[in-house]
């Protein structure tokens, strides 16, 4: 294991009910690699957006190398197949870790999924599958996951894909809401990357932020 390593990854939905808050979203997540970037450590960085299909941005490069966002590599539309997402990420995730010797595998490897609708095209992969797969990373690799969802139930998502509700989160979609949402998972990110925590476990004052947003 390669100690103060990290393998991030975000799963961001761009399906087309995204295009109400392109600036937002755009804005919260540049923040996030901002901060990410000045983590003390290391970390590779994938990031996958979805909508109808499936879209390779990032896949395990250094994070120093991630490019920001911006309207040409963020245009939502289409539909939401959060399912073949989900379940590409972690099969590409796995494969190419499995693929590492030992003394080069991360600390850790922590997942972010962010949506803002249901699941409504995936071909390749079925809740139940996803599920299994979560669990299967969780318990014996010990992979993080943390889910985050507007305009959706939230917690009754994420409880479907084994994912548990201390490291699930509704925002508000709105500037407020997004930006604090992304705050609250970075901040969360670079303690548990720093040793100062052992998950992705979101505080009161991270859902009281979403309350003040509008949830």
């Amino acid at each position: 294991m390669k100690k103060n390593h990290t393998e991030i990854a975000v799963v961001l939905d761009k399906s087309g009910s995204m295009g109400s808050c392109v600036n937002d979203t755009i804005g919260g997540f540049n923040q996030f690699l901002k901060d990410q970037k000045e983590v003390q450590g290391t970390a590779n960085f994938t990031l996958m957006q979805f909508d109808t299909n499936y879209h390779i941005i990032h896949d395990g490069i250094d994070i120093q190398n991630a490019k920001f966002l911006d309207n040409k590599n963020y245009n939502p539309s289409g539909m939401t197949a959060l399912h073949d997402a989900v379940g590409r990420t972690i099969n590409s995730i796995g494969q190419r870790l499995d693929k590492m010797p030992d003394h080069e595998k991360p600390e850790h490897v922590i997942i972010v999924i962010i949506t803002d609708g249901e699941e409504n095209s995936s071909v390749e992969f079925q809740k139940d599958n996803i599920a299994s797969m979560i669990k299967h990373q969780q318990e014996k690799y010990n992979w993080k996951f943390t889910f985050l969802g507007a305009d959706i139930d939230a917690w009754d998502i994420a409880r479907s894909l084994n994912i548990d509700s201390n490291v699930t989160m509704k925002f508000a979609k709105n500037k407020k809401g997004i930006s604090d949402a992304y705050c609250s998972v970075s901040s969360n990110m670079a303690q548990m990357r720093s040793g100062a925590k052992a998950d992705m476990s979101y505080s009161q004052e991270d859902y009281d932020k979403q309350k003040d947003a509008g949830v």
